[in-house]
């Protein structure tokens, strides 16, 4: 029995380093993926930033937009009740 886990330990111990090269390797391919992932992810949040302060100034504009017609429509229904008294 002996024998045999010395002839299946042999091979083993030579694949290590192999191994370990290739375990470096891997662990280097998934810090730069990290990196660019990171750096698309915070390219898309700074997009949906931007669009956001856009859709808030555009949601400013349109509500002195309905303001002012608030106030152009008074404005015209008076004229229109003085229009009819005189």
């Amino acid at each position: 029995m002996k024998i045999m886990l010395t002839r299946f330990w042999k091979p083993r111990r030579r694949q290590k380093p192999a191994l370990l090269r290739k375990k470096a390797e891997i662990d280097s391919s998934v810090q730069e993926w990290k990196i660019r992932e990171i750096g698309k992810l915070k390219s898309r949040a700074d997009a949906a930033e931007v669009y956001a302060a856009f859709a808030v100034e555009y949601a400013m504009a349109a509500a002195v937009e309905a303001d002012i017609a608030t106030l152009e429509t008074v404005v015209a229904r008076i004229d229109a009740e003085q229009a009819v008294a005189s």
